[in-house]
């Protein structure tokens, strides 16, 4: 029987703690802890980089990376949602556009980034024409 090369199991290793990492990121998206899970997520995909293409075919790296952006993406659209704070919104953005680096021509990361983009938008303008009314109010009642 032939014995496999070390590094291919090293890499083996590297690939199961990079999924440890997601399922234990995906528990902690169901708890609603999305800051940690938001670092798990982080650590699978630093280490699917560091994996070698030997042990796995590009197009199943590639496939498990985008799937993992992708997650990444909606653990911050959900911290936005809790913390009611534009700054998670500002990060799905960039988890969409480095999507776009991996499936220039996918249409539906085309329209959810465009929509994050709406959002972000639209709450800024909201933030500001409600500053200004107060301002409005606070110098006419004063």
């Amino acid at each position: 029987m032939e014995k496999m090369p070390e590094n291919h199991l090293a890499e083996s290793e590297l690939y199961r703690e990079a999924c440890r990492h997601e399922i234990i990121a995906r528990i902690k998206f169901e708890k609603e802890q999305y800051e940690e899970a938001i670092e798990y997520y982080q650590n699978a995909l630093k280490i699917l980089m560091i994996c070698g293409d030997n042990h796995l075919e590009m197009s199943d790296k590639l496939a498990k990376i985008i799937n993992v952006h992708w997650k990444m993406g909606e653990t911050f659209e959900a911290l936005a949602i809790q913390t009611n704070d534009l700054e998670p919104i500002k990060n799905e953005i960039a988890v969409q556009t480095k999507l776009l680096q991996y499936r220039p021509y996918d249409r539906n990361l085309r329209l959810k980034r465009s929509a994050l983009w709406k959002i972000l938008q639209n709450r800024k303008y909201a933030l500001i024409g409600k500053k200004v009314f107060f301002s409005w109010l606070f110098f006419h009642l004063f």
